[in-house]
Order: C-alpha cells, then structure tokens, then sequence
C-alpha cells in the first residue's frame, strides 16, 4: 500500500489512465485492509465491485476537473492535458456498465441469499443519480460532497443498507 501511494504521489498521478486505476486499486486496499480487520470475509465480487466503484467515482473526479479548468487551462496539472470530456464520458460510461454487470452477477450467485439481487435497483439509481449530477450539474469534482448532500443518493444508499441487512437477517 505504502509502496503505490508513493508510486502515486512522485510519479503515477501524472500519468493518463494509470492515475485513475492506482486511485480505484489504492480504495480496494484499503477495503482489503478493513475487511480484514473487521473480520469479513474478503470474497472476489467485493474487491471487483469495490474497485469499479471507485474507478467511476475517479473518473468522475477526473470529469469535474476537466470541466471547471479545462485542460488547456490547468498550469501544475498535465495529466489532464491527456483526457478529453468525450473520453471521460466514454470511459464512465463502460465502467458504469461493468459495475452494474457485476454487481449483479454477485446478488445472482450470492451464497448467503440470492434475494440480494433485490438490492440491484438501489444500485442502479445510485450509479444513475451520480451520472445525472455530474453531466446536469457538474458536480463530480467533489463526490464525496455529493454523497453527503444530495438527499436522493443518501435515501438510496439508506435503503440499500437496509434492504441489504433485512435480507442477510432472515436469510
């Protein structure tokens, strides 16, 4: 971890691409780490979704910033002279694509309750709303005060975790 947070830090962050996936795969790390520590089994679909889940979130960020500055415009960012907003919103849309895909695969083949695919909607209109916000309002610059003001995206992951812990309940 220490290791590619370095990597990052003197030189990855500066490179097109290979900057947003050390950014996603340095999440799941951390993920790793406190699935560990908690005592959670650390399963395969919740390091893939966990990773695609942050890569969109990153490309999100990457969105943002390209559409507040603009990239010929970003003295002390040159990473950003390398995307374009049509890239970007290529890229978002095919990892929105693989993280509804997997997600949905995991609900589907999940050991503990197969009803965990009725969590699919919540994830749905979460990744939706975040898309919505970010090309309607340009607001994926900051998604973390995204996701602790926009009352539709706290009610939806609200009732994600609810719907989640009925079924790990009774199942």
């Amino acid at each position: 971890f220490l290791a590619l947070q370095g990597a990052y830090t003197a030189s990855l962050k500066h490179v097109v691409l290979v900057d947003v996936l050390v950014i996603a795969s340095l999440f799941v790390v951390r993920a790793a780490v406190g699935a560990v520590g908690i005592d959670v089994r650390l399963s395969p679909w919740l390091v893939l979704c966990s990773g695609l889940l942050a890569l969109f979130l990153a490309l999100g960020k990457r969105r943002g910033e390209l559409v507040l500055v603009g990239a010929e415009l970003t003295p002390g960012r040159q990473v950003l002279e390398g995307y374009s907003l049509a890239l970007v919103d290529q890229l978002l849309s095919i990892v929105t694509a693989a993280t509804i895909s997997a997600y949905s695969i995991y609900t589907f083949t999940a050991t503990d309750s197969s009803a965990m695919m009725l969590t699919i909607p919540f994830v749905l209109f979460g990744l939706f709303r975040y898309l919505y916000l970010i090309h309607r309002y340009d607001a994926g610059e900051e998604p973390d005060r995204v996701a602790l003001t926009d009352v539709p995206i706290i009610a939806t992951v609200g009732l994600w975790v609810a719907t989640a812990a009925v079924i790990l309940i009774v199942s």
